[in-house]
């Protein structure tokens, strides 16, 4: 991947990570009457650990050695990701369950309660509702009985053991505020506990390192994981160090941290080296999966299409449906930009056939792709079909969710499905079109004629209809582009307008700018920065609709969004959908941020300022240029609240505050607003976001939980 020379400079550079990782003995000897033994081993190498357990279950009885069979199937249902697959487990779990509770061994009991929720996690691929409703059971409740074993026992060591395996299964449900919860003081504990082992402190860090991503604390996220890698120098676990390794190296392709691909792609390489030492095929599968997303960004589709093929390659070992699915996309990806369509092609047909149908989006990004390809090649009915497909599986993405207000995804995703189909019917009517024009050249010139006037009564009558949809079509795209299509369909059908006649009434008035904008754009060329504007404008305006606000106008790099007009809301209802709207324009700058890392280099914050409060509403200007606005004190003090906000902070007037409940809304004090002359008390709303994945970051299996 590196010339010799390029090897030269790394080594200076980052000759650490070239040295070997491990200065300790291995740590594989473990002793099954002791725990954190047979847990050190586990992270060391845990295959000598299962292949013994596996032999002595087959072998112990427990009836007459309980406690010695319990610890064993203890420690070997911890240390099998697949303790699933293990004959008779159903039997296994009541049976220690049974001997935990006669003998009173509750940290074994802990163990087993893991063991069974793991087990119950395994039964099906689909929702937590599914699993209720097909098998009666739920992950959450052995998770939690553990949780409240280990509390009663007083025991931090035991409580973290429980979250570390419980994290992985509220991440994957959107329980990101529970996990917050139960890492709450895990930042003090990690210094302080008294019963940590080394490999539960090295665990819990790694916890750590989640609850700063959700808390969008990328100082520590940075500092923890560069801690973690470079502590795999001296600690002896092995399995442990190879996650972490593969933590960091994507960690640095990020974009959390600045760019740096070249030591990214030494840090993960290592990472494979000990990965192949301990027949992991689930990480490597990650890793060159990782490495393949790297090289598309570096633009080297060749080492993004080999790392993708072993990134399949390996993930089929271990059945990682997710892992293939991604692997592949990503191969074609890059053989379409090599222009090898046929190979492309087979590839996508390939893994249509064997990609898992609930894997929604994954199954949207393959017929997205395959729509690309076919349109390249302009073969638009194929194209028109494929993106259909796509839109079925986005739209069962969304509905599989709950999400009840996806009507503008839906409409985004028929305008462009309108689209292939335009370009599908118009390659097929090209050929009937030299035909038709072939047979008027020949036809008698008294023909001609009358067919002339007949075609010429047919375009005037034509172009009547089109006059007709092109007004109809000015009047809905211009609403659309400031109003929510609810109020878009209300004002055509007559139910509601935009008053002619200014008026009084209460109104929300929300603005949002981007914090430095200008100094950045200096720095951008103009083609890039439209680029960045129009898509910025336009994703904000679908959060907007979705919370029922109307877009006043756009001012440079800042939005002015008013609530409660010309759709009346009560005053309670313009705060709550207000501040929600807030939190989803930040939530969507983030993803925003995401890809403008990877593309200009660049990212954003965003100041945000709301009041509530008498506004004068209507259509102001002259017959040549009006507007449809609101003026008034309210617009002025919103916009001084938006300049006094912190980058990413959503301030409110005590209008608004008052709405919201306690923990929603943090006090932040008294300040003299430009042009206002009483002190304004000014409140900070709680912004609680969902954690964001990074460009190529993909969550590893079970021991990375």
């Amino acid at each position: 991947m590196l010339n010799s020379l390029h090897k030269f400079w790394l080594t200076s550079l980052i000759g650490f990570w070239i040295m070997p990782l491990h200065g300790a003995e291995p740590a594989t000897s473990y002793d099954w009457n002791d725990r954190i033994s047979t847990y050190r081993a586990y992270w060391d190498d845990p295959r000598p650990l299962l292949a013994e357990g596996a032999q002595l279950l087959s072998t112990l009885d427990p009836e007459k050695e309980p406690q010695r069979w319990l610890q064993v199937f203890s420690a070997y249902g911890m240390a099998n990701d697949f303790v699933h697959e293990t004959p008779g487990i159903d039997n296994h779990l009541r049976t220690a369950k049974r001997i935990a509770t006669k003998l009173g061994l509750w940290e074994l009991m802990i163990d087993t309660l893991i063991i069974e929720a793991a087990f119950t996690e395994s039964l099906t691929p689909e929702s937590p509702a599914d699993l209720l409703a097909e098998y009666g059971l739920n992950p959450a409740v052995p998770y939690e009985r553990a949780l409240a074993l280990a509390i009663e026992h007083n025991s931090t060591r035991n409580r973290y053991l429980v979250v570390r395996n419980y994290m992985s299964y509220l991440r994957n449900n959107g329980q990101s505020t529970r996990v917050m919860q139960l890492l709450e003081h895990a930042a003090r504990d990690v210094n302080t506990a008294e019963d940590f082992a080394d490999i539960d402190r090295l665990n819990l860090k790694k916890n750590l390192v989640f609850l700063y991503k959700i808390a969008n604390h990328d100082a520590g996220v940075i500092q923890l994981q560069q801690e973690l890698a470079e502590n795999c120098h001296t600690v002896p676990f092995r399995t442990f160090c190879t996650y972490m390794l593969y933590d960091y190296g994507v960690l640095l392709a990020s974009g959390r941290v600045p760019l740096d691909f070249v030591r990214a792609e030494t840090v993960l390489e290592k990472a494979e080296q000990m990965a192949a030492e301990l027949n992991d095929s689930s990480i490597i599968s990650l890793i060159h999966l990782s490495l393949s997303q790297i090289a598309d960004q570096m633009k080297n589709p060749e080492a993004a299409i080999r790392h993708a093929q072993q990134a399949a390659e390996f993930g089929s070992k271990v059945g990682a449906y997710s892992i293939i699915g991604d692997a592949r996309l990503s191969e074609a990806k890059n053989l379409r930009r090599l222009t090898r369509y046929t190979e492309a092609l087979r590839v996508l047909t390939e893994l249509n056939k064997e990609l898992p149908g609930h894997l929604y989006l994954q199954q949207a990004a393959l017929h997205n792709l395959l729509a690309d390809i076919h349109a390249d090649l302009q073969a638009w009915p194929e194209a028109y079909a494929d993106r259909t497909r796509q839109v079925q599986f986005e739209k069962k993405f969304l509905q599989e969710r709950g999400q009840e207000n996806f009507s503008e995804q839906v409409v985004r995703l028929g305008l462009q499905l309108e689209q292939e189909k335009n370009k599908a019917l118009t390659s097929a009517n090209e050929l009937q079109e030299r035909k038709r024009k072939t047979i008027v050249i020949m036809t008698l010139a008294v023909i001609l004629i009358a067919l002339c006037l007949l075609l010429g009564l047919v375009w005037v009558s034509r172009k009547n209809r089109e006059i007709r949809k092109l007004n109809r079509f000015i009047e809905t795209q211009v609403l659309q582009r400031f109003l929510p299509p609810k109020i878009v369909g209300d004002i055509l059908a007559g139910k509601s307008q935009l008053e002619q006649t200014a008026q009084s009434r209460v109104v929300t008035v929300l603005f949002a700018d981007l914090v430095s904008f200008t100094a950045s754009a200096e720095r951008m060329q103009p083609q890039d920065l439209t680029e960045l504007l129009n898509r910025f404008f336009a994703d904000m305006s679908e959060v907007v609709f979705e919370h029922g606000g109307v877009i006043d106008k756009f001012i440079g790099d800042a939005i002015m969004v008013v609530f409660g007009a010309p759709q009346e809301l009560s005053a309670e209802e313009q705060a709550e959908f207000s501040t929600r709207c807030a939190v989803g324009l930040l939530a969507c700058l983030e993803r925003l941020n995401e890809e403008w890392r990877q593309r200009f280099d660049i990212a954003f914050a965003m100041r945000i300022g709301i009041h509530q409060g008498p506004g004068v509403v209507g259509t102001f200007g002259s017959k040549r240029r009006s507007d449809y606005t609101v003026i008034g004190h309210t617009v002025n003090l919103a916009s001084r609240i938006e300049s006094q906000a912190l980058p990413n902070q959503i301030l409110v007037s005590e209008t608004i505050a008052r709405f919201l409940a306690e923990d929603r809304k943090s006090h932040v004090g008294s300040f003299r607003l430009k042009g206002i002359e009483q002190p304004v008390a000014l409140f900070a709303v709680e912004n609680s976001r969902l954690d964001t994945p990074t460009p190529i970051s993909h969550s590893p299996l079970k021991k990375s939980s």
